[in-house]
């Protein structure tokens, strides 16, 4: 039997009318008849990560409402170019308890979900479980102020506002701007009749039809950039794209040696046994994995010769900056399947290993001396990171003094488990901070990890113990990791380490029998599927639904109210507390004196190739 939550907070009838304050709790109902605190969350995205955060505090009886700037969810699946599609397999790209349908799931080509079928299943998630009046759709935020650590304003570019007493930033690592090389000659080579495109609106194929192209780039975009080339050159035998990378990565196929699935080394826990020792582990597997480095260096050896020659690639074109171990860390790995390979092998792809030193008209000058014939440039150069994918504004929080509270800093922001801020509470990150294989799953976790804490299912951890384990992590990942502004984000390789520690704190039950459960843990990957059932309540509790407003659904023709009803129709000034803004590169700038929440007088900054190895 499904719990009710009553909401009866006294609302004016036309904002009752409109739908939007109408489960809006009032500061005298703060609180429960068992004292605990009963929130209203903001949730920002309406991607892999909005969704599943949101399907958490469903489960739980929270309440919440998701905002997105698209039509519809998805996030930047939402809006990408032809061909798009998931890196890794199906079954490792899903939410447990929902698979994708029978059909994607057995099909060989493509092996994964493409971006259109990864919108249909959230749409799907959304209205299985009940939330679809809960997402605000159209939505274009200009601020998230902050009043107090339980009272934050959202204001829209409308100029009215929500109130909320938490915020989960759910956009992604990734933002809206791509990162664009400025190589010298771009002008005139433009004048002359040549094309340069981001990767990020590539929208159609037929700007290669009879061209002469020049990718640059090693990632997914890519990759599926040149290889889209390459067909319509082979069709009309133009000459081969050039793709051209600044170094070459390791290319992991999904099938190693054409026989054993990639997930059976990086998704397993004995995978991560071959890394150093992960900084939450027992002292005495820490002496294991310092008595087996030797086996460890050889294994991975081995590994790279396995792959070495299935890649059959000229010696000019292997690795050599980096080991396999090490490129995974720091998520630079490509998961690829034999296709690209094989042109590369047979020349339908010209890769090239160098950077484009400048642009002529009609030709492009390498670094190694060498001038090619090109008509079209495709920069699939990855995006600067940032929050803006649903906020208008360049900056992304205001209001109270985050000093100390925000850890920013030039190697990423520094939060306890990648979700919450040590020294502040009221704001979460969820998927917007991290950087594993398998992105949707782990939004999964730190979903119903945080949703836990919210329904006050789990104590509050002690901000003390927050903050030492966020410095013990800094010193590790700061010790094994190159620097970059992705550092604090990253645990790819970890992923399975990250995820148990999640797991023990949420007390989550556990997959496979007692009998079976200590080697199918070690061996056996975790895939979403493998923990149906393990993360969410017994008892799931139903929120009573609102009224949705008009045009807030992504499928009203009316876009005439971004923010309908909300509880304050005028901007937002601060005027008690000291204006802060927090940047990107780690600075943190306050202005000492009062603003408006929508000013924007501090710009984020900050550039980041997007990951080769996971999935958004």
């Amino acid at each position: 039997m499904e719990k009710e939550i009553s909401w009866a907070p006294s609302v004016k009838k036309e904002d009752q009318e409109e739908g939007w304050n109408v489960l809006m709790p009032r500061k005298d109902q703060a609180s429960t008849d068992s004292g605990q605190k009963q929130h209203k969350v903001a949730i920002i995205g309406a991607g892999v990560a909005g969704c599943a955060m949101a399907g958490a505090l469903q489960d739980y009886g929270i309440e919440f409402e998701v905002f997105d700037r698209n039509d519809g969810a998805g996030g930047l699946w939402a809006d990408n170019y032809p061909g798009a599609s998931v890196q890794s397999t199906t079954e490792l790209y899903e939410y447990p308890g929902k698979k994708f349908p029978d059909h994607i799931r057995n099909r060989k080509n493509p092996p994964a979900p493409t971006a259109k079928e990864v919108c249909d299943y959230l749409e799907e998630y959304i209205d299985e479980k009940g939330m679809r009046s809960r997402f605000r759709f159209k939505c274009n935020i200009a601020s998230i102020s902050c009043i107090s650590e339980s009272e934050w304003v959202v204001e829209f570019d409308d100029f009215r506002t929500r109130h909320f007493t938490f915020v989960i930033v759910c956009t992604g690592l990734v933002s809206t701007k791509p990162r664009i090389i400025d190589i010298p000659g771009k002008a005139k080579f433009v004048e002359h009749g040549g094309v340069i495109q981001h990767s990020s609106v590539r929208r159609s194929d037929e700007i290669f039809d009879g061209k002469r192209v020049l990718v640059i780039g090693n990632g997914k975009s890519a990759v599926d950039a040149v290889t889209a080339a390459a067909k319509i050159a082979k069709e009309n035998g133009s000459p081969p794209p050039i793709q051209m990378a600044r170094r070459q990565t390791w290319y992991v196929p999904r099938y190693i040696l054409g026989l054993i699935q990639y997930k059976w080394a990086f998704h397993t826990r004995i995978g991560s046994l071959l890394l150093p020792a992960y900084f939450e582990i027992a002292w005495i597997w820490k002496v294991v994995h310092y008595v087996l480095s030797p086996l460890k260096w050889i294994i991975w050896r081995v590994v790279e010769l396995l792959l070495l020659l299935q890649y059959r690639l000229p010696p000019r074109l292997w690795p050599k900056l980096n080991t396999i171990e090490q490129t995974a860390l720091e998520n630079s790995v490509l998961i690829t399947d034999s296709c690209h390979m094989r042109r590369i092998r047979k020349g339908l792809i010209d890769l090239r290993i160098g950077e484009v030193q400048s642009l002529k008209p009609g030709k492009a000058v390498l670094s190694d001396g060498t001038e090619e014939d090109v008509d079209v440039v495709v920069m699939a150069t990855g995006w600067s990171l940032g929050f803006d994918l649903v906020m208008d504004s360049d900056y992304i929080l205001s209001g109270l003094n985050f000093e100390g509270g925000l850890d920013v800093c030039q190697d990423g922001m520094w939060c306890y488990r990648n979700i919450l801020p040590a020294a502040f509470k009221g704001l979460g990150f969820v998927g917007s901070n991290t950087l594993t294989f398998m992105n949707i799953y782990t939004s999964y976790i730190q979903a119903y990890w945080l949703a836990q804490l919210l329904a006050g299912v789990r104590k509050w951890p002690d901000k003390d113990q927050m903050m030492q384990t966020v410095e013990r992590e800094k010193k590790f990942k700061r010790r094994l990791y190159s620097n970059s502004d992705m550092r604090a984000a990253s645990i790819e390789m970890y992923m399975q380490h990250y995820h148990d520690v999640l797991f023990r704190e949420m007390n989550a039950s556990q997959p496979f029998n007692c009998l079976v459960r200590p080697i199918a843990n070690l061996i056996v990957p975790v895939t979403p599927a493998v923990m149906t059932g393990c993360l969410e309540p017994e008892n799931s509790i139903k929120l009573p639904l609102p009224p949705r407003p008009e045009g807030m659904d992504g499928r009203s023709p009316q876009q005439d109210d971004t923010a309908q009803g909300s509880d304050v129709s005028q901007p937002v000034s601060v005027s008690s507390t000291t204006p802060f803004r927090v940047n990107m590169t780690g600075e943190c700038i306050s202005t000492g004196t009062s603003v408006a929440s929508n000013d924007s007088s501090v710009r984020s900054s900050g550039n980041v190739e997007l990951s080769t190895i996971t999935d958004v």
